[in-house]
């Protein structure tokens, strides 16, 4: 679904790049209630302190990797030079082509949401997910 969204976002041009980001974000609110309900008991989104296990289950690759987190309130530029901010710097990397995917926790057995896989730093070894918090409040959705 990701893909077609993006290669659709892509196809617009540059002067529709405030309509990418509004897309994709819609796409990712999508994929993060799907994921909240099949992943998390209790269907909620959390925040997370530094140094706190994070798991990120990557979108094309189905495979988990986990790191923690360096920083939670991280600020970085997408590769075609968007500045994200207020983000979670986890130290691991995903997979290439797993952005999209669902980030989240174990809470002694309750897996619960943090957000959604956006981007890697092959250079330094980083995954940037998006806070789940940021999604809710910025498309003015929530979790049931």
């Amino acid at each position: 679904m990701f893909y077609f969204v993006k290669m659709a976002c892509l196809n617009l041009g540059k002067k529709w790049k405030v309509v990418n980001v509004l897309l994709i974000l819609i796409a990712l609110a999508l994929l993060l209630t799907f994921c909240t309900i099949v992943v998390s008991t209790t269907a909620v989104s959390v925040s997370v302190e530094e140094g706190k296990t994070v798991f990120i289950e990557g979108a094309s690759s189905a495979t988990v990797v986990s790191g923690t987190v360096s920083d939670n309130s991280a600020n970085y530029y997408s590769a075609d030079s968007y500045l994200i901010k207020d983000a979670i710097e986890i130290d691991c990397e995903a997979n290439s082509g797993d952005s999209g995917g669902i980030a989240y926790v174990n809470n002694g057995g309750t897996y619960n949401v943090v957000g959604i896989c956006a981007a890697i730093d092959t250079t330094y070894g980083y995954t940037y997910v998006i806070k789940a918090d940021n999604i809710e409040s910025e498309l003015n959705v929530t979790f049931y």
